[in-house]
């Protein structure tokens, strides 16, 4: 490569990243469809009626989890629901219901395995809103109780995982909180 090409094409890279920024700027359509930059740890919203976690964003787990806690499973052979509860940020206990969409097995080394429900439920992460699955799990030896997965991440959260807290704010639940 000429020294010449070395410097027209960075140039002409960061010239097409500039500018597609600017587009982004200037129309909002395209803007929404663009994926918002996020921190390895944010403010994300979870259910209805929405509660407030700390989240960590985990591009190397598939699945979302939930820490979750009083886990009750009823119903049989037709619809399976699951009843549990959890803590939010601000230390106030929720109790949810949701069917089960599906049961997932994970493996550790030296465990056995172990199931889980799998739920779907509303979440608000960097202003984007989508219906996601999670595992419910014992997350209570973990810093964070809920995990965000790639399920969710994909195409609406891009994770800057030298920044934490940049995108707290956006989802309209807590606009004001």
């Amino acid at each position: 490569m000429t020294r010449r090409n070395q410097i027209c094409l960075p140039a002409a890279i960061l010239s097409g990243l500039v500018a597609s920024a600017s587009d982004a700027r200037a129309d909002p359509a395209r803007a929404a469809t663009q994926p918002q930059a996020a921190g390895w740890i944010e403010e994300a919203w979870i259910g209805d009626p929405a509660a407030p976690m700390a989240a960590k964003l985990d591009t190397g787990a598939a699945t979302s989890s939930l820490h979750a806690e009083d886990v009750r499973r009823r119903g049989a052979g037709g619809e399976e629901r699951v009843t549990f509860t959890f803590t939010d940020r601000n230390g106030e206990r929720r109790t949810f219901e949701a069917p089960i969409v599906r049961w997932t097995r994970i493996r550790r080394a030296g465990t056995d395995p172990d199931e889980r429900p799998v739920v779907r439920l509303a979440l608000c992460l960097a202003g984007a809103t989508a219906l996601s699955e999670f595992t419910l799990a014992d997350r209570s030896g973990l810093d964070y109780p809920l995990l965000v997965g790639r399920s969710f991440l994909a195409g609406r959260v891009v994770v800057d995982s030298a920044t934490m807290h940049i995108a707290d704010g956006m989802c309209a639940a807590g606009r004001g909180k």
